[in-house]
């Protein structure tokens, strides 16, 4: 090439010569050293259900590649080759268990580059976080939307800013260069999935980083500007953009192209600012530029906050307006368009300077008023996380009093039959800080009825209820059944059923009828006849009065109305249930010459503990009506029938012949029985005396318990264990035994915690096992864990209540950790890796040993890895602790030796013909005379400096070599008026 400058880049590594020949013919050389380079690469992986296929992806910047292979921290993925591709891509099965995968590279040039991911399984009904993942530069921001799962959403990023917020969607900025940082997706049942951000340095090199925290001096709202300091800045200028999405400038070495960019001004060399020039409400964007000598370098990332109202100064108040009838929508059905129409108007007391956006949302009633109730009228969370919105519009910026134009929504269809609210709401972004009038900038329509329409819709029906026009005893338990069925020709979306004892149909809501706990049908019933069976056990009572008593119990479906239908007479069906006393025997017992004879008494109610009411009882007229046993004169043995499932309990009274017994008389117990008979053999009298009893058959009360153990329940991943379950109580019959691998929820109800939103199918071997009509009272199963859980047990017997029981599954933590490369000299970087399996899965990395190993915000996730450069040599040691809930594990991770290395630089590094330049040189572990200089200055001491005064602009390479180790660098000095040698990194 020609020119006093020229720029080579060089494909692969080597020593280079560059000859530079002026129009006299004057010639001079320099020579140029290319090492391989810093290799980097990116693997995503995007979250799927566990089972799914799945496909990871990779980038880099290497050239021919010569290895690739990939590990992971917990089976069956392990660890293997990949193909020898710089970009590529690798399909496999999803695993059941989150872990991080790392993959390493080499090419034939000698770059290496190492890079992981996270590999997490998509719970099954879990929120889904978009982009999965994403891949910016420093101070940039990502946009992310939530869907599925149970709405609610929440999200944490520890590394960005802000660090955690609500609703959706949500654009956090990340200020940190780092690979693999995490964005945590969670809904309201608490399921979560996680997105990655890989974040880049800014172009031409990572500038200072900058933050931006608003506050208020007394009554003067400001914004506090804060960076880290740039490596030989003098001065630093500032330069601010109105609004939170200021991203464009021409390059990054400090020219801003975008006239929205004003400058603040140039602040010296301090290193924070406070800026006043704002007003409540205002949200601004920063970015400092640097000078060391010119502006030529990078700029930091770019910031923004909102300025606070301080002293109750002036604030913006945005509301939502609707235009002409939208505020009263007509009644319509199911697949009919609807529109509406409104505008956003600024009541406050200060104009805004940038816009924001409005939402329209259509919601169900009942879903509206926990929304509205649970979200500070919509502040929170407009539209519900936009599960229920339908339509964006634009909002400019709006001076105090002004109103934006009005605007018309897309079309709302409805797809399901419901009574309806229409929403809107200004500012759903939350873009203006309202500070003090944030909880009205969303206002709502009159309620809308949209029916299924001629020939469709829903139809629940109950019917089958058992038992029918049954009598029972008093205390006992009582389960009841009924079918419910859709007979319309559309689908019912998920409604509440229940069984309710005495109740008039106007009784809304029914939760002081109800027999046992609402039952859930998810996604309700399809259409044309598919069908769900209800169950739920009430034990028979009477009022105060007693026995026998009439009760009409029904079972209902639809208990809230939520599904319109086109005929709702037919969700209720009922069944009379009578309650009787507690079966009695009443016996009169006397004296006749040398004989006992009985008498039954006429049937009665037993009640506090009193006689039955009628007196006297009638004289004996039956012969051994209960199988009286012959009695000698003086005594006799009494035998009455014994019925399996009750106790047997007596009270009795003596008095002569022709008299009568005192009353009331104490109730006593005790009579001796085997399976058939009871016997009492106190009967005998004085044959004077008559001695009458009363005996009463009462339920035994019916228990059912349950007692898991799991053997071992602690030990480290892969952690097999034997769940038993023992069943123990006076229940009969055979049993339900439903397992669950990891459930914390409490409740004895199958149907409940089957549910996906609470524990899960059971019959699904990735998350429990059913064994039904199981004679044994003992059942066991097998289990594999890797880490820890609550194992649960539902058991079902008889017509007793179901019992459960949990037990803790402890997977011990083990740690794991490297360090790469094992040698390398001083000045170069050496990587200490971490893993660990076992504990909850969430671990949190803490790093010590040689020369101060640490990691910034340690203990942390994000520590699993850690990178230093060492100034000194020797051998170098590390040690990890690693925490996952209450369980800790420390591991010595090797050693690295670093070896003797060596620096070189010129200072100034260009000069005036006939100028100097000085040399200054530092060697670290190499001795006195170990060292040269090229360019004919010879051997020098370890450490030294040197006046030069090249003719032309020349480089200077300093070699050591003790005869263990070597190493060399290099300086070049420039002389003007003369060609420039300029080191080019290796691209």
């Amino acid at each position: 090439g020609s020119g006093s400058t020229h720029n080579t880049s060089y494909s692969s590594a080597g020593p280079y010569t560059v000859t530079v020949t002026d129009s006299a013919s004057r010639t001079s050389q320099c020579s140029v050293n290319v090492s391989a380079g810093a290799g980097s690469c990116t693997l995503t992986v995007p979250s799927v259900a566990a089972g799914s296929p799945v496909t990871a992806t990779w980038s880099s910047n290497l050239g021919t590649v010569t290895s690739n292979s990939y590990t992971c921290t917990v089976n069956p993925l392990g660890s293997g080759p990949l193909p020898l591709l710089a970009n590529g891509n690798q399909p496999f099965t999803m695993p059941s268990t989150a872990q991080t995968c790392t993959l390493n590279m080499a090419d034939s040039s000698g770059k290496i580059a190492t890079c992981n991911a996270p590999v997490t399984p998509l719970v099954v009904g879990s929120p889904v976080c978009s982009p999965a993942s994403s891949n910016i530069t420093q101070g940039g921001s990502v946009s992310f939307t939530a869907s599925g799962g149970s709405g609610g959403y929440t999200w944490t990023a520890p590394t960005a800013s802000p660090t955690s917020g609500s609703g959706s969607p949500f654009n956090p900025s990340f200020p940190t260069v780092g690979n693999n940082q995490q964005v945590t997706l969670r809904d309201s049942n608490n399921n979560t999935n996680v997105c990655s951000v890989n974040v880049s340095p800014a172009a031409g090199g990572a500038g200072p980083t900058l933050s931006v925290t608003p506050s208020c001096d007394g009554a003067i709202s400001r914004l506090g500007l804060s960076w880290t300091p740039y490596a030989g800045a003098t001065q630093y200028n500032i330069r601010k953009c109105a609004g939170s999405s200021c991203t464009s400038y021409a390059s990054a070495v400090g020219y801003f192209g975008d006239a929205s960019w004003v400058s603040v001004g140039n602040v010296g060399a301090v290193t924070s600012y406070f800026d006043t020039a704002v007003s409540a409400g205002q949200t601004w964007s920063y970015v400092i530029n640097t000078w060391d000598g010119d502006w030529g370098n990078p700029p930091s990332n770019i910031s923004f906050a909102t300025a606070l109202s301080c002293g109750g100064g002036p604030v913006p108040d945005y509301i939502a307006v609707w235009d002409g009838s939208s505020a009263t929508p007509p009644n319509g059905f199911v697949s009919q368009p609807y529109t509406f129409s409104g505008h956003v108007t600024n009541q406050g007391n200060l104009g805004t300077l940038i816009g924001t956006q409005a939402s329209f949302c259509a919601f169900p009633l009942a879903t509206f008023s926990l929304w509205w109730t649970t979200t500070n009228a919509g502040e929170s969370d407009p539209c519900y996380a936009n599960l229920y919105k339908f339509s964006d519009r634009a909002v400019p910026s709006l001076a105090t009093g002004a109103s934006s134009p009005p605007f018309t929504s897309d079309t709302w269809i409805p797809t399901f039959a419901d009574l309806y609210v229409g929403v809107l709401c200004a500012d759903s972004t939350n873009q203006i800080n309202e500070v003090g009038a944030e909880n009205n900038n969303c206002t709502y329509t009159n309620a809308f009825t949209i029916s299924v329409g001629a020939g469709g819709g829903v139809d629940l029906q109950t019917t089958g209820i058992t038992p029918a026009n049954s009598t029972v005893t008093q205390g006992t338990p009582v389960q009841f059944t009924a079918t419910v069925r859709n007979n319309g020709s559309s689908p019912s979306d998920e409604f509440d059923e229940t069984f309710a004892i005495d109740y008039n149909n106007d009784q809304f809501p029914l939760y002081n009828a109800n027999i046992g706990s609402r039952i859930t049908i998810p996604g309700g019933l399809a259409a044309t006849g598919q069908t769900t069976v209800i169950s739920n056990t009430w034990t028979a009572t009477c009022p105060s009065g007693g026995p026998p008593c009439t009760h009409r119990v029904w079972g209902i479906a639809d208990i809230m109305n939520a599904v319109i239908e086109s005929d709702e007479s037919n969700n209720r069906e009922s069944t009379l249930i009578t309650v009787s006393a507690v079966p009695m025997a009443y016996l009169n017992v006397y004296r006749v010459g040398d004989d006992l004879a009985l008498s039954s008494a006429p049937s009665g109610t037993w009640a506090d503990g009193t006689w039955a009411d009628y007196t006297p009882w009638p004289p004996a007229t039956q012969a051994n009506p209960a199988n009286l046993s012959s009695v000698s004169a003086g005594n006799g043995a009494l035998s009455i029938t014994n019925v399996p499932g009750y106790t047997i309990t007596r009270r009795f009274c003596g008095h002569a012949v022709g008299g009568s017994c005192t009353f009331p008389v104490a109730f006593t117990g005790g009579l001796t029985c085997n399976p058939s008979w009871c016997f009492d053999p106190s009967v005998g009298a004085p044959l004077s005396w008559v001695i009458e009893y009363q005996f009463r058959y009462s339920p035994i009360p019916v228990t059912l318990s349950v007692n898991l153990t799991a053997s071992p329940n602690s030990q480290p991943a892969p952690l097999n264990t034997n769940l038993t379950a023992t069943v123990s109580g006076s229940a009969l019959g055979t049993m339900n035994y439903t397992f669950w691998w990891n459930c914390t929820d409490t409740s004895s109800d199958v149907s409940y915690v089957s549910q996906s939103s609470v524990c899960g199918d059971p019959t699904n071997p990735a998350i429990g096992a059913k064994f039904n009509g199981e004679a044994a009272t003992s059942k066991s199963v097998s289990h594999t864990y890797l880490q820890n859980a609550t194992a649960k047990v539902i058991v079902e017997r008889g017509v007793a209540p179901a019992a459960q029981d949990q037990e803790a599954i402890i997977v011990s933590l083990v740690a794991a950790c490297s360090v790469a490369p094992p040698s390398a000299s001083v000045g170069n970087p050496v990587t200490w890796n971490s893993s660990a399996t076992g504990g909850d899965g969430n671990y949190l990395f803490s790093w010590s040993g040689s020369d101060g190993l640490s990691c910034s915000g340690q203990p942390s996730p994000f520590c699993y890895a850690v990178t230093k450069v060492y100034s000194s040599t020797g051998s170098k040691n590390g040690t990890v602790s690693v925490t996952s809930a209450s369980q800790s594990d420390t591991k010595s991770c090797g050693t690295a030796n670093i070896t003797p290395g060596t620096s070189i630089g010129a200072t100034p590094p260009s000069i005036l013909p006939s100028g100097s330049s000085i040399l200054s040189w530092d060697s670290t572990g190499f001795g006195n005379s170990d060292c040269t200089i090229d360019q004919g200055i010879g051997a020098v001491t370890a450490d030294g400096t040197k006046s030069v005064s090249p003719i032309v602009g020349t480089m200077y390479t300093i070699t050591c070599n003790n005869g263990i180790n070597s190493d060399s660098a290099s300086a070049v000095v420039n002389v003007a008026g003369t060609p420039t040698i300029k080191e080019v990194p290796p691209q």
